[in-house]
């Protein structure tokens, strides 16, 4: 699986906006969601702040507990990714015996 410059794959990227959508309700307009899937930010902050940009809201002006609880989700799932990343690349570079 190809991971970009976020360390996300596609598809990981993909769930995330769709996980953001149905359990945090930042449901994001079509063309906002697709930039993002393209061309997602590549650490957490930036990504939750993207969130809230396509989402017509200012990250520095929302509440700060709804920021926080976007921001905790979004960062497990980067750092769920690099974790996986680290075992794939174990996995890749293992030599058989």
């Amino acid at each position: 699986m190809t991971r970009g410059p976020s360390g996300l794959t596609p598809s990981e990227v993909e769930t995330l906006l769709e996980k953001l959508c149905a359990d945090k309700g930042f449901c994001l307009p079509a063309a906002e969601h697709d930039k993002l899937l393209e061309n997602p930010p590549i650490e957490p902050v930036a990504f939750t702040d993207a969130v809230f940009r396509a989402e017509g809201l200012n990250p520095e002006t929302v509440r700060r507990d709804l920021y926080r609880e976007v921001r905790d989700f979004v960062t497990a799932t980067f750092r769920n990714s690099a974790e996986l990343a680290e075992v794939e690349n174990a996995n890749a570079t293992r030599r058989p015996d």
